[in-house]
């Protein structure tokens, strides 16, 4: 039986990167939110814009 031991330096390295992966996945979920946020307005002011050419 094979006994492995792990540096503390090294599982503080493995415990820092999955933190930074969940910081990353975290901003990626962020940046989509605002991304449809920014998509959801500009079709409300195309929509808006096309309604007020009608009423003209």
């Amino acid at each position: 039986m094979n006994i492995q031991k792990i540096d503390p330096a090294e599982s503080s390295i493995l415990e820092l990167e999955k933190v930074l992966q969940g910081i990353g996945k975290e901003v990626v979920n962020k940046k989509k939110n605002a991304l449809k946020a920014n998509d959801d307005a500009l079709n409300m002011l195309k929509t808006t814009k096309k309604l007020q050419r009608n009423w003209v």
